[in-house]
């Protein structure tokens, strides 16, 4: 029955018309309500075997463009387990993610430490940025939002005056991507309460909209890229695999290698690059301090696009591939 599912996965990587493809394989795998530290060398084997699977059923221009990553969810792991234990090996791993939620905040290692068990702090972040390093991997941001919403305000925001939204999360966010040289940022732009697999969890209202401050200084460091990244705009993309609602000045890119073998873009009058993480994300493509931002249409329930709701104010809802 695997076989049947990655058949039709690698169907669909094959007939997509998007020139890069980022397929994380068991994102969050270290995150212990996740269920692969039951057995972590169980899960690096199926990664193993998902990426062999592609290998063979994918033509070579089809593999060339899907690249395999392995997401770690940057916050403590079960008993004494380690990155080590989940790791596939360098030969099947093309990028490393992480995810970055609350672990930026003053406040995060009390939670670690009491509040929210699971939450980590700075540590955990960088002992994976650190481990890919190590293994010569470049790396994304697979998934951000500052868990409890841009206006969060607690005793915590107060007690550490951190009552500035933009300073104690986004500026922390630029800031790491800086320290890392972090090729990748994808950040979730929604407000999570809506949604009733999120409601009460505890995320908050991530839009951008929802603060002016953090609306204009979205402007003046991303959009305006008076920051230490350059960002480029890239347009709508969508979640189907048709490229009916691509812009058609988004066609004219090409990616190419630089001379370190990172990736960089040839650039015309636009870029095109066009990923597949879940498809509910407002991307941020980091490379070499130059990020392409990346506004998705929402995905409703049956998966299928959202063509009323702008742009500008993109929501999330999970989409799984058949």
């Amino acid at each position: 029955k695997m076989d049947e599912q990655l058949r039709d996965l690698s169907d669909y990587l094959e007939k997509n018309p998007f020139k890069v493809i980022f397929l994380r394989i068991g994102y969050e795998f270290d995150n212990p309500f996740f269920g692969y530290s039951d057995d972590p060398e169980s899960y690096a084997q199926a990664y193993r075997y998902i990426v062999n699977f592609m290998r063979r059923t994918l033509s070579e221009q089809s593999y060339l463009k899907t690249k395999f990553v392995w997401h770690s969810w940057a916050a403590p792991k079960r008993g004494d387990l380690t990155l080590q234990d989940f790791y596939p090996g360098d030969e099947y791993v093309d990028w490393v993610g992480i995810s970055v939620f609350q672990q930026l905040f003053p406040w995060s290692s009390n939670w670690a430490n009491g509040y929210v068990n699971w939450g980590g702090d700075i540590s955990d972040i960088d002992e994976v940025l650190k481990f890919a390093k190590f293994h010569k991997k470049p790396t994304m941001i697979a998934e951000s939002t500052p868990f409890g919403g841009i206006n969060l305000n607690n005793t915590n925001t107060v007690l550490f005056n951190e009552t500035n939204p933009w300073d104690r999360w986004f500026g922390r966010v630029l800031s790491l991507i800086e320290t890392y040289d972090i090729d990748m940022w994808s950040y979730i732009n929604c407000d999570w309460d809506v949604q009733p697999m999120w409601r009460n969890i505890g995320f908050g209202d991530t839009r951008l909209s929802s603060n002016r401050d953090v609306m204009e200084k979205w402007q003046h460091y991303i959009i305006e890229s008076q920051g230490e990244q350059t960002f480029v705009m890239s347009g709508g993309l969508t979640c189907d695999d048709s490229t009916e609602h691509v812009d058609d000045s988004l066609r004219s890119a090409m990616i190419a290698h630089d001379s370190n073998d990172r990736y960089s873009f040839s650039l015309g009058n636009t870029i095109q690059f066009s990923a597949i993480i879940l498809c509910f994300f407002l991307l941020a493509f980091v490379i070499r301090r130059v990020v392409i931002v990346s506004f998705r249409r929402p995905v409703n329930m049956e998966g299928k696009v959202d063509e009323q709701t702008p742009l500008s104010t993109p929501q999330v809802t999970r989409y799984s591939l058949p």
